[in-house]
């Protein structure tokens, strides 16, 4: 049995870590049922610029029941930002 050379990187690959735009509203605790900050394209506009400024990568816009349609608000955040890339979950209608 040949023991696994454990001083080599496993993967050279840069991480890069994404945003999260809050289509649902925003508080204080992720997954709060209680919204402090209603979901309004001011506010995510706000999120992605900073985001941008800050140099993340990208951001995830979520799909759900009670999201803002995520397509829709990452086609009108990409118009505002300079490199952001924009992660747009689905959510297939299977049954």
């Amino acid at each position: 049995m040949t023991v696994p050379d454990m001083t080599a990187p496993a993967s050279t690959a840069p991480l890069d870590f994404f945003w999260f735009i809050p289509t649902h509203g925003d508080g204080s605790y992720l997954g709060s049922e209680e919204q402090q900050r209603p979901p309004e394209f001011g506010y995510f506009k706000e999120i992605a610029q900073a985001v941008d400024r800050l140099g993340f990568p990208g951001v995830l816009l979520p799909t759900g029941q009670n999201c803002e349609d995520s397509w829709i608000t990452a086609t009108g955040l990409a118009t505002l930002t300079e490199k952001l890339k924009f992660l747009v979950a689905l959510r297939p209608g299977v049954t």
